[in-house]
C-alpha cells in the first residue's frame, strides 16, 4: 500500500468589516473524526483524524488516511455570510509526501458558478516540505448563494492538513 502525507495551515483573509467570526479554520477543534464545523464530500473511503505530531503550527492537523483507488475527497467549510463585492483569500501551508496520482490543494468555490479554484494548475504532487499556498476569488455577482472553502485530496493518497 502506498502512503502519502499532506499537511496544511489555512488562514482566511476577508477584505471586509463587521463580518461574523469564522471559527476553527486552524483545525484545533475536532468532533469525532472531523474538524468542528467542517464537512466532507466526494466518493472517497478516506478517513480523517486529528494528528498532533505532523503539524506546521498549533496543536493538531487533520490527517486523511486513504488507500489506493479510494476516490476523491474534499474537506469543506461553508462561509457563514455572503461576501458580495468582497475579495476572499484562503492561504495555507501544505506539506506532501509521495503523491503520484492526482494533486492536493486548497480550494475556494463561490456559487452559483461564480468562481472556482482548486490549485489544479499548481499540480501539487510528490514530496514537498511545508510551503505556503494561496487562492483568491472576488465575489462580483449581486446574487450569491454560498461560498465554500477547503482542501482537496487526490484519489490515491494518505494526506494530512493543518489548518
Amino acid at each position: 500500500m502506498k502512503k502519502y502525507l499532506i499537511s496544511t495551515l489555512l488562514i482566511l483573509g476577508l477584505n471586509s468589516f463587521a463580518q461574523q467570526k469564522i471559527e476553527n479554520l486552524n483545525f484545533e477543534s475536532f468532533d469525532k473524526e472531523l474538524p468542528s464545523l467542517w464537512t466532507t464530500f466526494g466518493d472517497s473511503t478516506a478517513k480523517i483524524s486529528a494528528d498532533s505530531k505532523e503539524k506546521q503550527e498549533g496543536k493538531t492537523s487533520a490527517l486523511f488516511h486513504a488507500t489506493e483507488n479510494s476516490g476523491f475527497k474534499a474537506l469543506m467549510y461553508t462561509l457563514p455570510e455572503n461576501y458580495i463585492g468582497k475579495k476572499i483569500t484562503l492561504s495555507g501551508y501544505i506539506k506532501t509526501e509521495n503523491i503520484t496520482d492526482g494533486f492536493a490543494g486548497l480550494w475556494l468555490r463561490i456559487d452559483p458558478e461564480i468562481a472556482f479554484d482548486n490549485m489544479k494548475k499548481v499540480d501539487l504532487k510528490g514530496t514537498n516540505d511545508w510551503k505556503k499556498y494561496e487562492v483568491t476569488q472576488i465575489c462580483h455577482q449581486k446574487i450569491l448563494k454560498k461560498s465554500f472553502l477547503g482542501l482537496c485530496l487526490p484519489e490515491k493518497a494518505k494526506c494530512g492538513w493543518i489548518i
